[in-house]
């Protein structure tokens, strides 16, 4: 059963590739106005998918696709992934406490940010 899962899963998973990997450039141009938004307000915006979409003029169903078929991971993904990115900065630079370093990141809630710290870099922001 488990062999079967895993066969299952890979087929899943290499189909996937093959529908992602034909995303045209006229397509990935549609959701660019979306991608420098969220590259110049990740941290101090709450961006939906629905307000992303909107401004790229296409559904949110249609905009995650592009980019997931673009950038290889979901939108919320890649705005976690700059949050904890811009997190890791601000701490090692040893300039900022945990509580700032997530305020600057974007982050209101301090577990919520704790949990997902941890399990993007493995260790508590505490003792990083």
């Amino acid at each position: 059963m488990i062999v079967r899962r895993h066969r299952q899963r890979c087929i899943r998973d290499r189909l996937r590739e093959k529908r992602l990997a034909y995303i045209s450039r006229q397509k990935a141009d549609v959701i660019t106005p979306a991608v420098r938004l969220i590259h110049e307000n990740y941290a101090s915006e709450n961006l939906t998918i629905a307000r992303l979409s909107r401004m790229c003029g296409i559904t949110p169903e249609y905009f995650r696709r592009i980019f997931a078929g673009v950038y290889g991971i979901s939108p919320k993904r890649y705005i976690e992934n700059l949050k904890l990115t811009r997190a890791k900065e601000l701490l090692q630079s040893g300039m900022y406490s945990v509580t700032e370093a997530a305020t600057l990141s974007g982050y209101t809630d301090m577990s919520h940010f704790s949990r997902c710290f941890k399990k993007y870099t493995g260790v508590a922001p505490k003792n990083f």
